[in-house]
């Protein structure tokens, strides 16, 4: 058994010969025992070799000894999946009918097994057949079927598990080729539909459904697992910013060696809450998320925008539905755009790149980006005032305020010049962020709270000693001494790297971050940055130095309308949702506070019940995250929205100190003002756009709304 499950772990890896290897030692093994279902299995694993392999006959001759012994003892869904794997070789082999042929018995055999996820397998495989034998409407019912099944599997997962979120990943093609036999056949508003069942799809259930209060069902000992492994990975996550504000000869070897560890822990972490889940099955019992279609977008989409969704589809396609209403009615066009995924990818990070570095010429990428992306859908945004943009894979990287639009003779304008501009997950994203609001049982009493400025301390906060061996001198050319910035430094990214402005201050964590010493510099530019805002709120609330504690964050921001953090950011790949605002050193002397490490993880956040209508991130990187197919970037904008909190401004770049100081002062004025959050983040752009020296998108284009646009 153990040989057999060697095989099988080459075999999914692909490292066919070692799985061949180990299979052939099982084999004899299991004939001689008398065990006929690890014989029956081990052949079939064989065979499944060699079709992966290009061998059809070699993989038919052991398919064929698997079959009758599966039959003999009874095993339905062993011989379901034998006749559905010897089916895809004949496909494979240009046999069709064939391969219609075996799919048709294996099916009856898997649903009378109770497998369905095995029956969704060969709904799948006869799907294919059958689009090869032109039957398109048989075709389409069979992939539906595939679809609904995948949908029940889902359903009964809890709360937000890696499971729930794997499944969703590692069967999105069965629901691409279903959209795409949908596309095909017509039904533009049944294949909208399907697409809000791809995206974002863990976080909305959430929403729906509320978190999984998993701390009330568990023994002390389930708590004690849990709270290590989230210790160990809190730890891990703290040394990678040491290592990154340190930047010591090593770093970047022992940031790698971190990360590693770190995904291990977290591994181990998720393993553990779907085991919970298992354990305690009643807390799968929640509510998954209703996706949006056109008739629930009618009454929530004004008349005055456009939604902008976009769906990797394929290798070769991508896919933009466009959702307009027009007397409370909506309506969509889908418009297939032929674009590789390899040139997407590499269009939209050049693009980003471009635009956070001042020296740089982003207008030819604009361009074409904008050709790509907007004008097949030019002609839905006339007459339209706002455009709501849902991302898929790379577009999650583009700035679509900084697109351009061509002007005729004049000169092409930004798009953030003609319309407002709001970003969501998708059009259900949209959906339950507009809802949000009006299903609030509680509101915030008071108005905004700033922490900002915070007091980092020393290197000791670290637990090193002030003159650490092995630094690397202040005056060291790779280190260039700039003003402070706010994100933190990932060091795995060379510190030269052109997509790092040197030429003006910026709140990410190049070496200027670095004291001697390695503590993390202070930002003395949050500061008047807070101050501005509570002269435009005077109730306000503030936080800063020494006083802008983790702990004061977690007690106080469930009191408040509007929240904003004006400090760094910590953007850790590794683990999303590990990334964190820095907040002061832990006040050792505040019983409260010397539990907490002064970094506020998304995880943190996830956990939060907040009645917040905004939150802002003033710092960098805090937009970005872990792009997980078919959940969108995972991070600290995803953490904030499942804690309640409908709208989020963050960044998606190194964002320039006193450029992001002025816009956010226009922006809350404009909200004070009582416009939309949308229209108050667009003006306070353009506002800033219009200044000298500060026409490139690093200045005023890296920050982004997500959510909610109205008041």
């Amino acid at each position: 058994g153990t040989l057999n499950s060697i095989g099988i772990v080459y075999s999914i890896t692909g490292q066919p010969q070692k799985a061949l290897d180990f299979y052939q030692q099982a084999l004899p093994i299991y004939r001689d025992s008398g065990d006929k279902y690890g014989e029956a299995s081990t052949l079939n694993g064989i065979g499944v070799v060699y079709s992966n392999t290009g061998q059809p006959q070699k993989a038919l001759e052991f398919y064929q000894q698997a079959l009758p012994i599966y039959r003999a003892i009874g095993d339905r869904n062993g011989e379901a999946n034998t006749l559905t794997d010897i089916g895809i070789v004949y496909y494979a082999t240009g046999q069709p009918q064939k391969a219609l042929e075996f799919c048709q018995k294996a099916l009856p055999l898997r649903r009378a097994s109770g497998n369905k996820d095995g029956e969704a397998n060969t709904l799948v495989a006869l799907s294919g057949v059958e689009q090869r034998l032109h039957q398109l409407e048989s075709a389409l019912a069979h992939s539906r079927q595939a679809v609904a099944l995948l949908e029940e599997l889902r359903a009964n997962l809890g709360g937000y598990s890696e499971s729930k979120s794997s499944l969703l990943a590692s069967k999105l093609p069965v629901y691409y080729d279903c959209i795409a036999l949908l596309l095909q056949s017509g039904r533009t508003e049944e294949t909208f539909a399907l697409t809000q069942k791809t995206k974002g799809r863990a976080l909305l259930d959430l929403l729906a459904s509320g978190r999984v209060a998993l701390d009330n069902a568990l023994t002390p000992q389930e708590k004690q697992q849990q709270q290590d492994l989230r210790s160990q990975a809190d730890y891990l996550n703290q040394q990678m910013v040491k290592e990154a504000a340190q930047n010591e000869v090593g770093s970047k070897k022992r940031f790698a060696a971190l990360q590693q560890q770190q995904k291990q822990v977290e591994g181990k972490l998720q393993t553990l809450t779907d085991t919970l889940y298992a354990r305690h099955p009643g807390l799968a019992d929640k509510q998954i998320a209703t996706t949006a279609t056109l008739a629930s977008l009618s009454s929530l989409l004004p008349s005055d925008t456009a939604l902008f969704d976009y769906i990797v589809l394929s290798d070769k396609k991508l896919l933009l539905f466009v959702v307009t209403t027009r007397q409370g009615k909506a309506t969509v066009k889908v418009y297939p755009i032929a674009v590789t995924t390899a040139q997407l990818q590499q269009e939209c990070a050049a693009f980003r790149a471009a635009c956070a570095d001042p020296r740089k010429d982003y207008r030819p990428l604009a361009a074409r980006l904008s050709r790509l992306l907007l004008s097949p859908a030019a002609a839905q945004l006339a007459g339209k005032k706002r455009l709501v943009v849902c991302p898929d894979g790379a577009l999650w990287n583009v700035p679509f305020q900084a697109l351009t639009l061509s002007g005729g003779k004049q000169e092409a304008s930004f798009l953030w010049q003609h319309y407002d501009l709001a970003y969501a997950y998708s059009a259900t994203g949209v959906q339950a962020a507009l809802r949000a609001h009006s299903q609030r049982t509680s509101k915030p009493t008071n108005t905004l709270l700033v922490m900002a400025n915070p007091d980092f301390g020393s290197s000791k906060r670290f637990g090193d000693l002030d003159d650490l061996p092995g630094q690397r001198p202040l005056s060291d050319p790779s280190r260039p001494l700039l003003d402070p910035s706010r994100p933190l430094l990932d060091p795995s990214r060379p510190l030269l790297d052109p997509s790092r402005p040197l030429l003006s201050p910026s709140r990410s964590m190049t070496a200027a971050l670095v004291s001697r010493g390695g503590g993390i510099v202070p930002l003395p530019g949050t500061q008047r940055e807070a101050d501005a805002l509570h002269l435009l709120f005077p109730e306000a609330t503030l936080f800063t130095g020494l006083s802008a504690q983790e702990s004061t964050a977690k007690e106080q921001m469930g009191k408040y309308r509007y929240l904003h953090f004006a400090t760094h950011g910590f953007l850790n790949d590794a683990a999303p949702l590990l990334s964190s605002i820095v907040l002061a050193q832990p006040d050792k002397n505040d019983a409260k506070a010397s539990k907490e490490d002064g970094f506020l993880t998304a995880r943190e956040v996830f956990d939060l019940q907040l009645n917040a209508d905004l939150v802002t991130l003033s710092a960098c990187n805090t937009g970005r995250g872990n792009i997980r197919t078919g959940e969108g970037v995972v991070g600290l904008s995803w953490a904030f929205f499942v804690a309640g909190v409908p709208t989020q401004v963050v960044s998606q770049w190194s964002v320039d100190d006193a450029a992001t100081a002025q816009l956010m002062r226009v922006f809350y004025s404009h909200l004070k003002a009582g416009e939309g959050k949308s229209q108050a983040l667009r003006q306070a752009a353009l506002s800033l756009q219009q200044g000298k020296g500060h026409h490139h998108p690093y200045y005023w284009a890296p920050f982004l709304l997500m959510g909610d646009w109205r008041r």
